[in-house]
C-alpha cells in the first residue's frame, strides 16, 4: 500500500485486489476525547468501557472521494476508526467530485463488483488487523445501503448495520417510486423496453448508467436480507428527501418486523439528512444508543422518537 495524508487526522491509501483492481481508502482516526462523554451507556469489553472500534463506510453512488469530508461528516461519532472503500477509478481526495468522472468510472461501475470488492476488503482488513466483530459497524450511505445486506449475510455478529438516506426496499422498487413521485414514469418504461430487448448491447448507457447496470439493479436484493438478518439495524432517512421517496421508508416498515430493526424518518430532512439549521444532530447520538443497547427491549426504547 501506498499511504499518504491528507490531513493530520485522514491518511489515503491504495488497496489491490486479488484480480489486480485498485481501489482507494480513506482512513480517518477522531480525537475521541471531546465525543465520549454523551455516549449514553458505552459498550463494555472485558469489564472497559470502549467506543465503536471501527466503522466501515460504503459511500453512495457517484464518482466523490468521501476523505476530505469525514471529519465533518463524522463528527460527534464515538468511533475509534472509521473506513472508507472508494469503488474502483474513484481517488479519495475528489471533493467535489471530478467532472466528468474518471476515465472508466461508468464502465465498471457495478454492484456485483462493488459488492465483491466489499467482501474482499473486509475479510483482507479484519484478518490483517483483528477485532471483536461486535465493535465493528457497517453503514452504507444511499446506495451503498444496497451492498449491506450482503456483508451483513457475510459477517452475522458485526455490531450494527446503518442504512442512511435509503428507504430499506429493493432498489429496484424504490427507483420506481421515486419516478411515479417525479411523474417520470416515461423513463421507467424506456427502460423496461431496453432491458427487455434481445439485441441491447450491455454497455449502452441509459440515464447515465450502463444497461448492465440496471440488468442487476432489478433483481438485486436488499428489503428480504435485511428483514431475515440478526444483525442490530437502523435504516434512517429523511421526509424531504428528494432522491428517495419517503413513502418507501413506511413501505419497508410495514413488510419487515423483527427484532433489532429500526426505521426512523426524520421531519425536515433531505438526502443528507440535512435540515434548514444543518445537519440533523440526532444521526450519531441515535447511532450510538442503539448500538450500545444491550437487548431488544432497550434497542426497540431507543428507536422510538422522543418528538
Amino acid at each position: 500500500q501506498v499511504t499518504q495524508k491528507l490531513t493530520q487526522k485522514v491518511t489515503i491509501s491504495t488497496w489491490t485486489r486479488t484480480n489486480g483492481h485498485t481501489h482507494e481508502v480513506a482512513t480517518y482516526r477522531p480525537d475521541l476525547a471531546p465525543v465520549l462523554a454523551p455516549v449514553p451507556a458505552p459498550i463494555l469489553v472485558a469489564g472497559r468501557s470502549l467506543p465503536i472500534e471501527r466503522v466501515y463506510v460504503v459511500p453512495g453512488s457517484g464518482c466523490t472521494g468521501m476523505a476530505p469530508i469525514l471529519p465533518g461528516y463524522f463528527e460527534g461519532l464515538a468511533a475509534r476508526e472509521i473506513v472508507v472503500l472508494h469503488k474502483r477509478h474513484v481517488q479519495a481526495h475528489d471533493w467535489p467530485r471530478a467532472t466528468p468522472c474518471r476515465a472508466g468510472f461508468i464502465q465498471h461501475d457495478e454492484l456485483p463488483a462493488w459488492t465483491q470488492a466489499w467482501q474482499e476488503f473486509l475479510a483482507w482488513d479484519l484478518q490483517r488487523r483483528p477485532i471483536a466483530h461486535p465493535q465493528v459497524m457497517l453503514l452504507g450511505i444511499s446506495e451503498g445501503a444496497e451492498v449491506l445486506p450482503t456483508l451483513m449475510t457475510a459477517w452475522p455478529d458485526v455490531g450494527m448495520a446503518v442504512l442512511l438516506g435509503a428507504t430499506g426496499l429493493d432498489p429496484w422498487e424504490a427507483l420506481l417510486l421515486q419516478l411515479a413521485r417525479e411523474q417520470d414514469m416515461a423513463f421507467a418504461e424506456q427502460l423496461q423496453q431496453q432491458l427487455d430487448a434481445p439485441d441491447a448491447a450491455s454497455s449502452q448507457l441509459i440515464g447515465g448508467r450502463s444497461l448492465n447496470y440496471w440488468r442487476t439493479l432489478r433483481h438485486w436484493p436488499v428489503a428480504d436480507p435485511i428483514g431475515k438478518s440478526r444483525v442490530p439495524t437502523l435504516v434512517l432517512m429523511g421526509a424531504a428527501d428528494q432522491a428517495q421517496a419517503p413513502a418507501g421508508l413506511a413501505r419497508f416498515e410495514a413488510r419487515h418486523h423483527r427484532s433489532m430493526l429500526c426505521t426512523r424518518l426524520i421531519a425536515g430532512a433531505d438526502h443528507g439528512l440535512k435540515q434548514k439549521a444543518g445537519r440533523w444532530p440526532g444521526t450519531w447520538p441515535l447511532v450510538q444508543s442503539l448500538m450500545a443497547a444491550p437487548d431488544a427491549r432497550v434497542f426497540a426504547q431507543r428507536c422510538a422518537p422522543t418528538d
